[in-house]
């Protein structure tokens, strides 16, 4: 391995310590609160719960107009020039756009919201709920630009603080404390928002006090507005695609099917995407970025080879946990009533083992500014992700859905693949080393799985995790004893090491 991939890889190993912190927080507050609603107030109003949420997060996309990516670059580019006055003006020009856009887009759906709950989702009982949520636009959207500033001053720890404690975690606290006392399906959704204006209060105060002093009243901008829009108009389109990815099955399981089913969707999406490997492709973009700045092509390749087969070690380690625990998984957390959920939740790990390797793929698509090329290919995902959904989910219901989103998602990760590899020439695969990790994979599942599915009717919790426990151990031996792991991979595992002070 070449001493400049040793150096990126150690630097992409150093920088995801707060991120894997902030991403573990995050995904365990973010699916957390969900168990309260799901456990006291039952499947069909956890499901008005999550379409209020899902309108909420799509409509907020909607009147942000790619603000966020916007403005993260260009702050970046002015805290690399000390001029902070300039992020000042950024942010409140940006601000103010969006305050606007949100407070009529607020308006629009609070009005309206009656109309969307009987004639678009055909659930009336979704109206009070959708009128809630709809309060939260602006203030999901103030929040959300807050967020790119502070990632273009690169301050992940006020990030991860703001997000991941404040928000995510205090939505779990005040959720919970809501059904405490006796929260109905109103209260628990005000609960919900609740987090949201202290997060931007002290999010404010963060920045005030450490990067935008003296704040006046001559902050705005109509021509730094106009450069903001120009740069970020394209990236709304890709935005909207990608948040519609994530939504489009519970609008349309909400269309053809009723709010109960909704929650059991919503049960088994998030369980099968809780493989943190999202931290990876977070701290991999500015590694290449500053290696492609240095037209470092080979370097890039050695790194990206490394983070895909290790992202492809732990989601096959992971799979085989959520598909062994599914059932188990489902009755612990969220009982009895949501058993159904187990089998979407299979079908929708599958789909996310095989999206995950491909995830460096989008980074360097992102790295090279091929950003019209990924919006195009959202756009492609999403509409067969439509057509999919309005086959399958008459006739197979929740787990057509679930199978829908699981071929759309395979599509995202395969499309890219391919460009990258045959149009763009960057090869992030080792073939030789992941036909090595597929084959002890096989060999595992051979040895330490089919024979426990063959041999024992009973599928209780602690003989799933123990079997669970000796796949990974029969997995990574295989990898220790056949000599499948690399340089770059022992350099990885000491890195973390460090990281985690392990001795």
């Amino acid at each position: 391995m070449s001493e400049n991939a040793e150096k990126s890889l150690s630097k992409f190993i150093k920088g995801s310590g707060i991120v894997l912190i902030g991403l573990i927080i995050s995904k365990i507050s973010a699916f957390s609160y969900r168990i309260p609603i799901a456990r006291v107030l039952g499947k069909s109003q956890f499901g008005l719960i999550s379409l209020g949420v899902g309108i909420m997060t799509l409509l907020s996309t909607v009147v942000l107009f790619g603000f966020e990516e916007g403005i993260t670059r260009k702050t970046s580019i002015y805290k690399g020039k000390n001029e902070y006055k300039k992020i000042k003006k950024l942010f409140f020009t940006g601000a103010s756009f969006t305050v606007s856009f949100s407070l009529m887009m607020s308006f629009l759906t609070f009005t309206f919201s009656d109309w969307i709950s009987k004639y678009i989702l055909h659930t009336p009982k979704l109206t009070p709920v959708l009128k809630i949520f709809s309060i939260g636009i602006p203030l999901i959207c103030v929040f959300r630009l807050l967020i790119s500033t502070m990632r273009g001053i690169q301050r992940m720890d006020y990030r991860l603080y703001m997000r991941g404690m404040v928000v995510k975690l205090g939505r779990l606290i005040t959720i919970t404390g809501i059904l405490i006392i006796g929260g109905s399906l109103l209260g628990t959704s005000i609960a919900y928002i609740i987090p949201l204006p202290i997060a931007i209060f002290l999010s404010l105060i963060l920045l005030r006090n450490y990067l935008l002093p003296k704040i006046n009243r001559n902050v705005l901008s109509m021509t730094l507005g106009k450069e903001i829009l120009i740069y970020s108009l394209p990236i709304l389109f890709s935005g909207i695609a990608w948040k519609l990815l994530g939504w489009v099955d519970s609008f349309m399981l909400a269309f053809y099917k009723s709010s109960s089913v909704v929650g059991l969707y919503n049960v088994a999406r998030p369980v099968a995407g809780i493989l943190p490997v999202g931290m990876a492709t977070t701290m991999l973009l500015p590694v290449l970025s500053e290696k492609y700045g240095q037209k470092d092509k080979k370097t890039m390749n050695e790194v990206m080879k490394t983070i895909t087969r290790w992202i492809l070690i732990f989601s096959l380690s992971g799979t085989v946990g959520l598909i062994l625990l599914s059932k188990n998984l489902i009755l612990f957390l969220f009982g009895s009533e949501f058993l159904r959920a187990s089998q979407p939740l299979i079908i929708l790990a599958i789909g996310y083992l095989i999206f995950y390797p491909f995830l460096t793929s989008r980074s360097l698509l992102k790295t090279i500014g091929k950003t019209k090329l990924l919006s195009f290919i959202y756009f492609i995902v999403l509409g067969s992700n439509i057509l999919l959904n309005l086959f399958l989910i008459p006739r197979f219901g929740l787990e057509g859905a679930a199978l829908a989103t699981s071929i759309s998602m395979i599509l995202l990760g395969i499309i890219p693949g391919i460009v990258t590899l045959k149009k763009i020439g960057f090869d992030y695969f080792s073939f030789d080393e992941i036909e090595k990790t597929l084959l002890f994979f096989i060999i595992s599942v051979t040895i330490i799985i089919l024979p426990y599915y063959f041999l024992f009717t009973h599928k209780y919790l602690f003989i799933n995790l123990s079997i669970w426990v000796l796949f990974i151990i029969s997995f990574f031996l295989l990898h220790l004893i056949m000599s499948g792991y690399t340089e770059k991979d022992r350099l990885l595992i000491n890195h973390m090491k460090k990281i985690l002070r392990i001795d």
